[in-house]
C-alpha cells in the first residue's frame, strides 16, 4: 500500500478506490478520505462474508 496518494495528491486526480484500502483479516480498516467542519468521509473495508 505504499503506492497511495498522500491526502494532498488527493485533490488533482482520479483515484481507484480498491487501490487506496484493503481489508485486514478479523478487522475492520478505515481511512479518511476528506475531513473538513462541514463532515468527514470515511473509506471502510470489511472481509468478504464466507471468508
Amino acid at each position: 500500500m505504499s503506492d497511495i496518494p498522500k491526502k494532498d495528491e488527493l485533490v488533482s486526480e482520479g483515484l481507484l478506490i480498491e487501490e487506496m484500502i484493503s481489508y485486514q483479516e478479523g478487522s475492520v480498516v478505515s481511512r479518511t478520505l476528506l475531513q473538513k467542519d462541514t463532515g468527514t468521509v470515511t473509506l471502510f473495508a470489511l472481509q468478504p462474508s464466507g471468508s
